[in-house]
């Protein structure tokens, strides 16, 4: 009789998985994982009889060898990483404190509105001359709606007096891909606390819409943002910090 090993009744494996068949001198032999334990013995036999008919001694000891079915393709997929290009030298740290520089210790406005070049934000300064940075930087989240008004940061502190012992950096991106806002910087309005403030003309000329930007302004003053379009709610995140007069 044909010699065969223990099959067992478990479940088709996975078709990436390697299949075992056996081998004898008449072929392959059939399958036997979906017969069940008791009758794979009977059908080995019958099997047996019916190649001894046909002319072929199956009496060999099978061998196992691997199937030529290639097991399926496992398919992975791929991503495209993008690079994004490093912050124009026009934007660095140095460039943004010699702004600060000439606009707030040479000039007395202390006004900086700078704008990206594409999705990067100007770099926060990392000094400012006759300052010192006061405490952390905080993160507030802006909805800006439309061209309504100018959108503030909530609870954003601010003096009303000495305007210079204290001056606030402000960097801003907004969260939408496609979207762009105008940056500004505004007065304090303690008489009318609202979240969005309409546009004074005497606050001077909106600025160019960019997708990201850096803002500068003493202590009498607080940064604002103006949707580029109508009826849009675009949504930014702001750090800001806070830098005391030094000696």
């Amino acid at each position: 009789m044909l010699a065969v090993g223990a099959c067992s009744s478990s479940a088709t494996p996975p078709s990436n998985t390697t299949e075992l068949a056996l081998i004898t001198p008449c072929g392959v032999l059939p399958r036997l994982d979906a017969i069940a334990a008791a009758d794979q013995q009977a059908a080995i036999k019958q099997w047996a009889e019916n190649q001894l008919a046909q002319g072929c001694d199956p009496n060999t000891a099978p061998s196992s060898t691997a199937s030529t079915t290639p097991p399926s393709t496992t398919v992975i997929p791929t991503f495209t990483t993008t690079t994004q290009s490093p912050p124009s030298p026009a934007l660095s740290a140095s460039n943004v404190d010699q702004a600060i520089a000439e606009a707030c210790i040479t000039g007395s406005d202390c006004v900086v509105v700078l704008q990206s070049e594409g999705t990067l934000a100007p770099e926060m300064p990392t000094s400012i001359s006759g300052y010192e940075l006061y405490g952390p930087v905080t993160r507030s989240l802006v909805a800006v709606y439309g061209q309504d008004g100018a959108s503030k940061v909530f609870d954003f502190p601010y003096l009303l007096g000495d305007c210079h012992s204290q001056i606030w950096t402000a960097q801003w991106r907004v969260l939408g891909t496609d979207e762009t806002v105008r940056g500004a910087v505004i007065p304090p309005t303690p008489e009318t606390p609202l979240l969005v403030e309409p546009w004074n003309p005497a606050w001077g000329e909106l600025p160019d819409a960019s997708h990201a930007g850096l803002l500068v302004g003493h202590g009498c003053s607080q940064p604002a943002w103006i949707d580029s379009e109508v009826n849009v709610i675009s949504d930014i995140v702001v750090d800001w910090q806070l830098w005391d007069a030094s000696p």
